[in-house]
């Protein structure tokens, strides 16, 4: 599949309002899963962060993160 303008392959995140996000969600989840782009969604008329679309490697890497954090938390507790 061919991805248009989007792919730009910039290591910086980029920002998007919902309403584009809205209508170009299918584009983004392949250019996250193809190429590692993070997308940053900002509410429209707002440059404040509210959730971003990662590609899955990534956000299982947090995850694993955190569980490691709270397992390290959970052994100093006691």
């Amino acid at each position: 599949m061919a991805v248009p303008a989007l792919a730009d392959r910039s290591p910086q995140p980029r920002a998007l309002p919902l309403r584009e996000v809205r209508t170009r969600l299918t584009q983004l989840v392949s250019l996250a899963e193809l190429t590692d782009t993070v997308t940053v969604v900002t509410r429209d008329g707002d440059p404040r962060p509210v959730a971003a679309i990662v590609p899955a490697s990534a956000a299982r890497t947090g995850a694993q993160a955190r569980a490691d954090a709270e397992r390290v938390a959970a052994i100093s507790a006691g």
